[in-house]
C-alpha cells in the first residue's frame, strides 16, 4: 500500500467500512445476536492492529510477507465464520410446509 500510495485511501475505505458496520450493529442492536456482535466487533478490532503492523512496521527479514499472509488467514477465517453462520441460517429457516389442496366441485 505504501509504495502504490493507497494508505490514505485505504484509511477513508476502513473507517467508512467501521462506521457503517458499527452503524448497522447500533440500529438493529434487539434484533442482532450475541454471536453476530461479539463477531462484527472481533473482525474490526482483530483486523486493525494487523492493518496498522503491515503499514508502519517493517516485517522480518526472514519472513518478508508475514503481514499479508497474517491478513490473508484473518481473511479466510472470516469466510469461514460466515459460509457457516449463512448456512446454518439457510437451513435453520427453510421449512416446507405443504397447504393441502382443496378440492372444489
Amino acid at each position: 500500500m505504501i509504495k502504490d500510495d493507497l494508505v490514505l485511501i485505504f484509511w477513508l475505505t476502513f473507517i467508512g467500512f467501521s462506521i457503517l458496520a458499527l452503524q448497522r450493529i447500533y440500529v438493529h442492536l434487539n434484533q442482532v445476536s450475541l454471536f453476530q456482535l461479539f463477531f462484527s466487533i472481533l473482525c474490526i478490532t482483530a483486523t486493525l492492529p494487523l492493518l496498522i503492523a503491515a503499514i508502519y512496521i517493517q516485517p522480518p527479514s526472514r519472513y518478508p510477507d508475514l503481514w499479508v499472509v497474517l491478513i490473508s488467514v484473518c481473511s479466510c477465517i472470516y469466510f469461514l465464520i460466515i459460509l457457516v453462520q449463512f448456512h446454518i441460517y439457510q437451513f435453520k429457516e427453510t421449512t416446507f410446509k405443504q397447504n393441502p389442496i382443496k378440492k372444489t366441485n
